[in-house]
């Protein structure tokens, strides 16, 4: 996931994620899924601890990148998200 410059801050991240968010619940019921995982450039580490987001650590030297933060959002998180609680993506 990723927006243009041009449209960072106008709100396209939160419908993306939220979107993705939403997918992730359909996918949990039909095929198993556990929650969502990504890869995220340093400038957007807050964004995604905003909405519960949490850092993996897969030890030494099995980080995907140097300068990627592997983070995950469980399934049973992911309500929160899409819905009206406090960090929910309007």
């Amino acid at each position: 996931m990723a927006v243009a410059e041009s449209l960072q801050r106008a709100g396209v991240g939160k419908i993306m994620l939220r979107h993705v968010c939403k997918l992730a619940l359909q996918m949990a019921d039909d095929l198993g899924c556990v929650g969502v995982l990504v890869d995220a450039k340093p400038q957007a580490v807050a964004f995604y601890c905003k909405f519960g987001f949490v850092n993996l650590d897969w030890g030494e030297g099995a980080k995907a990148s140097d300068d990627l933060s592997v983070m995950f959002l469980r399934i049973k998180d992911i309500e929160r998200v899409v819905g009206g609680l406090p960090g929910a993506i309007e």
